[in-house]
């Protein structure tokens, strides 16, 4: 703590002295980010920020087992396409994290354990500003603020192609209360009849924890998970690699042994969840201009982001994020059925379970 304080002023001292460009913080501890596989930096948001690193600085990364990073950018969100490195101060995590965007694990690629420590250094000041303002987007907890429990909970069916008619929906945690949500996702389960619930964002031994909280006013979602039909496979964001694949083959299995109305959801119901959308809705015949829709519903429910309220940055959005997942999932024919069927093989599953999901849905 006291090494902290000393480092705090230090960088304070180098501001008022107008020397920011000379900011670095030296020998962090880390541990690695149990869900992606980033690195956590033993800073939270508002220390870092307050030795006088600003969004949009390039930052240059020295770990003590010699493996180093120039140029690397600082925002507050997954600014970045697929595979690029980034530093994210991420609202809800508990330190800043320097992450692989929707890729492989970078505590693996720098092959870091826990006595590793880095030094990080300012390289160039508000370099990457533009990409931070335009693509900086920040949402709130409070129900208050939200027309309607679907729109807080980004609650909403599946539906248009060959799908039929409110059998898959799509929203945030039922069970994971971190973003205040989980209790009002529970009362739309029941609303909507859900009878299947497909949990992409925990482990079984979180849920088990989410469970046993007698705090969590989820009546709702405990009946299914006591009776079985929540089904958890947890998934990591790297949608190209060969866990995420087994992982969507065994949620494509249990909608294929289970009855609907299906729930499929990650933490917020996001980026996972829109993948895994993404991909059911190219099988189920949707245009790509309702894939588009559908993907950039949530960025409306959660930010008020569409294209008559903020053009510039929902096309940001869509040139950032969506295009990621749809190049992932086109990448050997631009056939959406296709492309979702040769994906769904990939993954393991056989010809007749893919007909045999394709029933499921419609």
């Amino acid at each position: 703590m006291w090494k902290s304080k000393i480092l705090l002023i230090a960088c304070l001292v180098l501001t008022l002295f107008g020397c920011s460009n000379k900011l670095e913080i030296n020998n962090l501890s880390i541990e690695k980010q149990p869900k992606f596989g980033g690195i956590y930096i033993h800073s939270t948001i508002e220390e870092f920020n307050k030795y006088g690193f600003e969004y949009g600085d390039s930052l240059d990364f020295s770990f003590s087992n010699g493996y180093e990073l120039t140029d690397i950018p600082y925002y507050d969100g997954f600014y970045m396409r697929r595979n690029k490195l980034l530093l994210v101060a991420y609202p809800g995590y508990p330190y800043i994290c320097l992450s692989i965007c929707n890729g492989g694990s970078m505590y693996e690629q720098a092959q870091v354990d826990d006595t590793v420590t880095v030094s990080i250094k300012l390289n160039e000041k508000g370099k990457y500003i533009d990409v931070q303002n335009a693509l900086k987007m920040a949402y709130t907890n409070d129900r208050n603020n939200y027309e309607s429990d679907e729109i807080f909970t980004n609650f909403r069916c599946v539906e248009g192609g060959n799908f039929g008619p409110n059998i898959l929906y799509r929203s945030a945690s039922p069970c994971d209360n971190s973003y205040n949500r989980a209790v009002y996702t529970d009362k739309l389960i029941k609303e909507y009849n859900i009878q299947t619930i497909l949990d992409i964002a925990d482990t079984i031994e979180e849920t088990d924890d989410y469970y046993n909280d007698p705090n969590l006013d989820c009546p709702n979602w405990k009946n299914l998970y006591e009776n079985n039909h929540v089904f958890v496979q947890e998934l990591s964001n790297d949608y190209s690699s060969d866990t995420f694949k087994d992982k969507v083959k065994n949620i494509a299995q249990v909608i294929i042994e289970n009855d609907g109305p299906y729930l499929l959801h990650c933490t917020e119901g996001k980026d996972r969840t829109g993948f895994v959308c993404i991909l059911f809705e190219a099988l189920m015949n949707y245009s790509e201009k309702e894939i588009i829709d559908d993907y950039m519903k949530t960025y409306e429910n959660y930010y008020g982001i569409n294209i008559e309220s903020d053009r510039n940055k929902y096309d940001a959005i869509v040139e950032t994020k969506f295009k990621d997942l749809i190049e992932c999932l086109t990448r050997n024919t631009n056939n959406l059925v296709e492309a979702a069927k040769y994906y769904l093989l990939e993954c393991g599953l056989t010809e007749q379970e893919i007909d045999k999901l394709i029933i499921k849905l419609s």
